[in-house]
């Protein structure tokens, strides 16, 4: 396709009103799940070396207090990121290395890292998997107006001409 279909193509599926887009984060992605008691989990889309995933919840002690503020039985899925350097390798040189050296890397207040929250899949316990994309957006967005963290981001879902805009 020449670059002119490309764009005519993709301008009829924005304005279809079937396509949503946020501003995109670069970092790590990260679920976050608080389980029924109130045991919280935030993991990496990948195992290490041992097979395993790790629970790198105390890597962001400064997240705890939103963490913490949510509902139990919520899952969430965000990018953990570094607004001053917001790119992937600088997020992961935080992130994969021994947990002191994480917090020692983290001290100055530019340097803490920050949570995007851009879906839901569990609600207060309740699966979200299989409800419309932008239910969970609509949401997230009640969600981004009860919960927030000096650290924390939400996505804010576009369409149409909106989407459009941002994209220019």
């Amino acid at each position: 396709w020449s670059a002119e279909k490309k764009k005519e193509n993709a301008m009829n599926k924005i304005f279809s009103g079937e396509w949503y887009g946020a501003q995109k984060r670069d970092g790590i992605f990260m679920l976050f799940g608080k389980d029924m008691d109130g045991n919280m989990c935030l993991r990496p889309r990948s195992r290490n070396t041992k097979k395993e995933f790790i629970n790198k919840i105390d890597w962001v002690p400064h997240l705890h207090p939103f963490f913490e503020s949510i509902p139990n039985g919520t899952v969430f899925l965000g990018e953990l990121y570094l607004p001053r350097d917001e790119q992937a390798k600088t997020t992961t040189s935080i992130v994969n290395c021994l947990l002191p050296k994480s917090l020692k890397r983290q001290e100055k207040e530019e340097d803490k890292l920050h949570y995007y929250v851009f879906d839901i899949l569990a609600d207060e316990g309740e699966s979200l998997l299989n409800m419309k994309a932008i239910d969970r957006f609509l949401l997230l967005s009640d969600y981004s107006k009860k919960y927030n963290g000096q650290y924390t981001e939400w996505a804010e879902y576009k369409s149409g001409q909106e989407l459009w805009d941002m994209l220019q």
